[in-house]
């Protein structure tokens, strides 16, 4: 009987049998099959890739696994006992490839969860093996959902947090992680309680945040469970509103402060009192928001409530404004490049608190501490005291509540152009008689 491809096929292998094998010259791939281990082959390439397989059934059903090449491994015995391995295996009814495969995808899922830690869980940013995007929370879920404002004081927070939890595998992050953080946050804030409602005003801030983090982790199947559904809602106590707001005396101090320090910080300053907006309204303004004389007209995009706000502003603040410099190409008022505000509100706050102290020290009074959100309310206070009325105020610094909140704030769409002016005017003044007309305009 003629000999078939197949059986020309089988050889017995030995080390120097394989090694006398050669490629095939059609450019289609060869296999030889062992004689003393049915179902042990050699595939070899046109290319001369040799590359190791077993044959067997599972349950009935052909499986071919491809096992290592010879390059990797070249004894044919070491070759032999691996497919007698599985052989084995496939016997007892188990999948040596889907077993292989389930080993493979777990190496690969404990390799990346040794990379997943918080600082990636926040700011990562991925091309998959397929070409999907992964982003991490300040990419996926802060520039979706928060307005810009929200979103800088997001990064804030969670930029406090890295020192504590950057580092850590977030598989790995406990409740007592969190704890730490937060009871630091306090113990570093006792001395000075007054500060945003108390120590447990920033600890609070925090801790929401991370459960909005922690939570959207759990909804993208990063982790199982959240750290922090075991920590109370209120566990530092609850924060109470503040009250803080700058005397006359310490108006007429912090302005002092102003002039000696000079743009950027010192006009900022001036502008949030004269204005009464939030901080980072005054501190991102920008020239665009300027084109009309003696208005301000912030977009929503910057307004902590979302809505497009016109601030009139007085005399006292326009003329601020039009003595700043200003250069070619600038987009914003306050900037050291023209392309981005400036941010360190922190050490300008440490300039001016030495200051004032400095200023009320020789009046023999001190400095309560005080934040710069404080000015906002020392606007609200100063012009109810002088007579402008509670809506009014509200209008003026875009605040929706109390008169304008609920059912009068649906319907209730006047928008007080001429008294808002005003209002304003009558600010000016009075900063100007509390200051005794003795400031210069940075």
């Amino acid at each position: 009987m003629p000999t078939t491809k197949a059986a020309a096929n089988r050889i017995k292998f030995t080390q120097a049998a394989v090694d006398r094998l050669q490629p095939p010259t059609d450019r289609v791939n060869i296999t030889y099959w062992d004689n003393l281990l049915p179902g042990f082959g050699l595939r070899i390439s046109a290319r001369g890739r040799r590359t190791w397989i077993a044959m067997y059934r599972v349950n009935g059903r052909a499986v071919m696994e491809t096992l290592p090449t010879m390059a990797v491994t070249p004894d044919v015995g070491a070759a032999r006992a691996l497919a007698r391995a599985s052989m084995t295996k496939a016997r007892s009814g188990v999948n040596p490839v889907e077993e292989a495969a389930k080993e493979k995808a777990a190496k690969e899922a404990a390799a990346q969860a040794e990379k997943k830690t918080f600082s990636w869980l926040i700011e990562h940013t991925e091309q998959g093996k397929h070409g999907e995007v992964t982003k991490g929370y300040l990419a996926e879920y802060a520039q979706r959902n928060q307005r810009p404002s929200t979103q800088y004081e997001t990064r804030r927070i969670l930029k406090r947090a890295m020192p504590y939890l950057g580092h850590k595998l977030i598989s790995e992050i406990k409740r007592a992680d969190i704890t730490e953080l937060l009871d630091d946050v306090v113990a570093k804030r006792q001395t000075r309680k007054d500060l945003t409602g108390g120590p447990s005003a920033e600890a609070q801030v925090i801790q929401t945040v991370l459960t909005t983090v922690f939570r959207w982790a759990v909804e993208g199947e990063h982790i199982a469970v959240s750290p922090m559904a075991s920590i109370p809602k209120n566990r530092h106590g609850k924060s109470q509103p503040r009250e803080r707001f700058l005397s006359a005396e310490e108006i007429k101090a912090f302005w002092s402060a102003c002039d000696q320090i000079g743009w950027p910080w010192g006009s900022i300053g001036k502008l949030l009192l004269l204005t009464g907006q939030r901080c980072r309204e005054v501190s991102g303004m920008r020239w665009d928001e300027l084109q009309d004389t003696g208005r301000w007209t912030l977009p929503g995009h910057r307004t902590k409530n979302g809505k497009s706000h016109v601030v009139y502003l007085s005399p006292q603040a326009n003329k601020i404004i039009n003595g700043l410099p200003r250069l070619v190409g600038d987009e914003f008022v306050f900037s050291a490049t023209g392309k981005a505000p400036v941010t360190d509100f922190s050490s300008a706050k440490e300039k001016v608190d030495a200051m004032m102290r400095a200023t009320l020290a020789q009046q023999d009074r001190t400095l309560p501490p005080w934040v710069w959100h404080d000015l906002r309310r020392t606007v609200v206070t100063g012009m109810s005291e002088n007579g402008v009325a509670p809506h009014i105020v509200e209008a003026v610094v875009n605040h929706i509540s109390g008169s304008k909140g609920g059912v009068a704030g649906v319907y209730n769409r006047a928008v007080y152009a001429t008294e808002r002016q005003a209002a304003m005017e009558t600010w000016g003044k009075y900063i100007d008689e509390v200051i005794g007309l003795k400031s210069s305009s940075n």
